[in-house]
């Protein structure tokens, strides 16, 4: 597949989506017992993006890519109701 250098609108959302139906069913079979560490869930999803954009035959240095899940997204009461919220921006560069 031939890269390309630009990413578009529709392929931000697509990239996006299918990360976050992969990682919530992910987060979803995790026992009730074992915590999920927000720092390892980054990792994982943003080298998930990473091959996304690959098989897309997008290049990688054609976005900026940033996924935040720690405290500043998930708070004493987040994490009381059992929760993680994971922010995922893709910015294309110009």
């Amino acid at each position: 597949m031939e890269e390309n250098n630009k990413l578009n609108r529709e392929q931000i959302e697509y990239i996006q989506n299918l990360v976050a139906e992969k990682f919530t069913k992910l987060v979803r079979k995790q026992s009730s017992d074992k915590k999920i560490d927000g720092k390892h869930l980054s990792e994982l999803i943003e080298e998930e993006l990473k091959n996304v954009m690959k098989e897309m035959g997008v290049e990688e240095s054609c976005a900026n890519l940033s996924v935040i899940c720690n405290e500043s997204n998930n708070n004493e009461e987040t994490i009381n109701k059992d929760e993680i919220h994971v922010n995922v921006q893709i910015k294309p560069n110009d």
